[in-house]
């Protein structure tokens, strides 16, 4: 039986029908989005090309912050501008990166931030002279700040008066970067006697304090007292304000102050200039362009200024004696040894020797031959004997060293020594300049020296016959913190006279050491600074020297001088750490910043060298102090 077929009514069409109209509706379907859709498609290509070159561009770019800020951390800018100069806050300098980044030439820009509110910066020979000094004067008033405790920020304000004059303060003022904010109430200058209310305002990204002082005496008057702390017999005049703040435990306060008074603090510049700055905190705006895009960023940079040639190094000093005594129960030394050795090993392996200069030193019985001194030497370096050729070349070989006076560099100095004004004999101390020797045949200074064949009375039975000889090596490194050094090599003689020993001869007992400001310690520093002293004819039998920094005695590292910081009892005791044999001293003092004798701010020391009842020759006195500390972080970062 066949099947019936089941049709819809009234149609006649069969199954390939069904699927030619399904096609056209696909089509049609198609036709409606396949254009928007490759439409899509192309702008996502177009987008994602857009994306892609802002975002190498703005790599690009930041490379250009990265570099700039290389170009300041590391002390570039003199290197890369030979135009720039720290003192100009209106000049902007720019380069291009050596290489193209990301397919961009990328152009940064770097440029001097003036902070200080309400007061206009002064040209650039004006803002040197007052941050600098000029004519041979320190800058007459110095203001720094520095983090004193968790949380609390102290200004010093130091003052060179000159006579006649009175300092009066009008405005104090201190620029907060992003971040931090200044605790109301908390300053110094708001409670009695001052009552000095600060107004805080947003500035610079951050906040500003400004404190109007209606030109108050900074040393006082018959009205007002001094500012915390002066003393007017002092120079200089100091006075320090603290006050509180808050800000992230994770950064550094990058503070700026700055105050204004009523003198001319360009010492006879080009404009009547009256405020000054904390130059030691830089700003600078620092941006980069590549592309389209740009990006401007703002990088502190502490860095304490240098009131003189301070270097980025440090300096070594080794020595050791040339007489012994045959036997301990003698006073005296009487036996001339051949020669001696020390060794320096701790030099950084980047340095460079800036300066070496040995000496040796003797004391001769006078016999009516006149006075003269041993002015040859065999100096040796690793065991080998060098010396000078004709044309003054370095070389190994057995020839001997020789100071010539006429020699740049090169001293021989004699003087007489006297016992209750009784002829006693002389003394003479060499200077030979042997930097090159040591550039050649050391390794950066680190090495074993070797000296000998100096000449000296030792035969006399005198306890005043000695020899002895030492080496001061100045080195640049890198890797070393900057410091500010001060080398005094008059050859004195120092008697029991009660006077502190004038051992940079300006007239005065004892010595004011300045031109430099103490920075902030940096992690694992320990010492502030360094002193060295090279004494011939010490004796341990006489107690009572001294050498005295800021008040306080320092010891000198030997087992008979004591046992602490603040208790030596005989520093020039013929003997010193390190040394091999006795009959002078080379001894080294450190002024660790624990002991409080040097602050971050302070611009001077006082130095007093002292003997109670021996007499010895002072050869020379080298002192290190820290003289820069570099950091820097982006304060602000903005994309444009």
């Amino acid at each position: 039986m066949a099947k019936k077929r089941s049709v819809i009514p009234g149609c006649k069409m069969s199954e390939r029908g069904y699927t030619l109209i399904l096609v056209f509706i696909l089509l049609l379907l198609g036709s409606l989005i396949i254009v928007p859709f490759l439409d899509y498609l192309s702008t996502g290509a177009r987008t994602g090309s857009e994306f892609e070159r802002k975002t190498n561009e703005f790599y690009a770019a930041d490379s250009g912050i990265q570099d700039g800020q290389w170009q300041v951390r590391f002390d570039h800018l003199n290197e890369t501008f030979t135009d720039y100069s720290p003192y100009d806050y209106t000049t902007s300098w720019s380069y291009d990166l050596p290489e193209k980044v990301n397919a961009f030439i990328v152009n940064t820009t770097i440029r001097n931030s003036w902070i200080p509110k309400d007061v206009t910066p002064p040209i650039e020979s004006d803002a040197e002279r007052i941050l600098m000094g000029a004519d041979g004067k320190p800058p007459k008033v110095i203001i720094t700040g520095t983090v004193s405790d968790i949380s609390t920020f102290q200004i010093k304000i130091q003052y060179y008066p000159d006579a006649g004059e009175e300092l009066r303060i009008d405005t104090i003022g201190v620029w907060l970067p992003a971040g931090f904010t200044y605790v109301s109430g908390s300053g110094t200058l708001e409670g009695a006697p001052y009552n000095f209310i600060p107004v805080i305002e947003p500035w610079a990204g951050g906040q500003v304090v400004l404190w109007s002082c209606g030109s108050y005496p900074f040393a006082g008057d018959g009205f007002s007292v001094p500012f915390s702390g002066v003393d007017p017999a002092d120079t200089p005049m100091v006075s320090t304000m603290t006050f509180q703040f808050n800000g992230p435990s994770s950064q550094d306060l990058e503070a700026i102050s700055w105050v204004d008074t009523n003198l001319d603090l360009t010492r006879g510049g080009t404009d009547i200039i009256t405020h000054t700055w904390d130059a030691d905190i830089k700003v600078y705006r620092i941006t980069s362009v590549a592309g389209d895009t740009e990006i401007e960023a703002y990088f502190p940079k502490s860095e304490v200024r240098e009131l003189g040639p301070a270097i980025g190094g440090d300096y070594r000093a080794i020595g050791n004696s040339l007489m012994a005594r045959s036997n301990t129960s003698h006073k005296y030394r009487d036996i001339l040894l051949n020669e001696t050795s020390a060794t320096v090993d701790d030099i950084p392996s980047d340095a460079y020797v800036a300066k070496a200069y040995l000496y040796w030193s003797g004391w001769f019985e006078n016999t009516g031959t006149g006075m003269q001194a041993d002015n040859t030497s065999v100096f040796k370096i690793d065991g080998q004997q060098v010396y000078f050729d004709a044309s003054g070349s370095p070389q190994h070989g057995f020839q001997e060293i020789i100071a010539d006076p006429a020699g740049l560099g090169d001293r021989v100095q004699i003087i007489d020594n006297t016992s209750h004004g009784n002829p006693h004999g002389y003394s003479y101390s060499c200077r030979k300049d042997v930097t090159a020797l040591v550039r050649e045949f050391s390794d950066h200074g680190n090495a074993e020296y070797s000296v000998g064949s100096v000449d000296a009375t030792w035969d006399a039975s005198d306890e005043w016959a000695y020899a002895g000889w030492s080496l001061v090596i100045i080195y640049s490194s890198v890797d070393t913190v900057g410091h500010r050094l001060y080398l005094y090599d008059d050859f004195l003689y120092k008697d029991h006279d009660g006077t502190f020993l004038d051992f940079d001869r300006d007239g005065s007992e004892g010595g004011i050491i300045g031109g430099f400001i103490i920075p902030e310690p940096v992690s694992g520093e320990i010492n502030a600074a360094r002193i060295t002293g090279f004494v011939g004819e010490g004796d341990v039998w006489y107690p009572g020297d001294y050498l005295q920094f800021n008040g306080t005695k320092l010891w000198d590292g030997t087992t008979t001088s004591g046992n602490s910081f603040a208790d030596p009892s005989n520093c020039w005791n013929d003997e010193s750490v390190g040394m091999s044999a006795e009959g002078v001293d080379v001894d080294t003092f450190y002024i660790p910043w624990s002991g409080g004798l040097l602050e971050p701010g302070d611009t001077s020391a006082r130095i007093d060298i002292w003997t109670e009842d021996d007499i010895w020759n002072l050869v020379y006195i080298i002192l290190s102090f820290r003289s820069e500390s570099t950091t820097g972080r982006s304060l602000s970062y903005i994309v444009r």
